[in-house]
């Protein structure tokens, strides 16, 4: 691609046949190698986090081109969009939601990657950190002063026991109205 404000270096010096096979291949593309493979072969610093426990859907299937424009992007990173327009294509109910609904300040700015690793990570939904520590990233003011007596998941580190990390429509982002939420332990 001509003009892209992000080229990609194969594309952008004409070197094709680094990533194509210019008579036939065995790859989608005339790929020399699967996708994910052939990006590994220069970007090799993506091999330990694509080793952690939980894949991004794309990483999974060895899809990088599901997030990344392989010839250059007017975004960095190659991304074919930016921020939330990038996850909204696949998690469309999610944007939704982002879009329309009372949500957290992080989700409803398009900051995925506030709590979220796009690639893979060794915690549930992708989570950047365990457990619930993520949340004290922004969330320093809660743990500031110790407390003698504190509520058992907050505690344990486990702010989703109570609260939505998107938000959904109750005071701080609470996943009920209380005193139902109390009510549910």
């Amino acid at each position: 691609k001509q003009n892209m404000r992000v080229p990609h270096a194969p594309a952008s010096e004409t070197a094709c046949s680094t990533c194509h096979a210019p008579h036939g291949s065995a790859q989608p593309s005339l790929l020399v190698q699967p996708q994910q493979e052939l990006c590994l072969s220069c970007h090799e610093t993506m091999r330990e986090p694509l080793a952690r426990l939980n894949l991004h859907a794309p990483a999974a299937t060895n899809e990088c081109s599901g997030c990344h424009q392989p010839h250059g992007s007017n975004n960095r990173n190659l991304l074919i969009e930016r921020g939330a327009a990038l996850c909204a294509d696949c998690h469309d109910k999610t944007e939704d939601t982002r879009l329309h609904g009372p949500t957290h300040s992080p989700f409803k700015q398009g900051q995925c990657r506030t709590c979220h690793d796009p690639h893979a990570s060794n915690f549930a939904a992708l989570s950047s950190k365990e457990n619930n520590t993520v949340c004290l990233d922004c969330h320093q003011d809660l743990i500031q002063e110790k407390k003698a007596h504190q509520h058992s998941p907050f505690a344990q580190g486990n702010c989703t026991t109570c609260h939505h990390p998107h938000g959904c429509g109750y005071p701080a982002n609470l996943k009920q109205a209380l005193p139902d939420l109390c009510l549910t332990c």
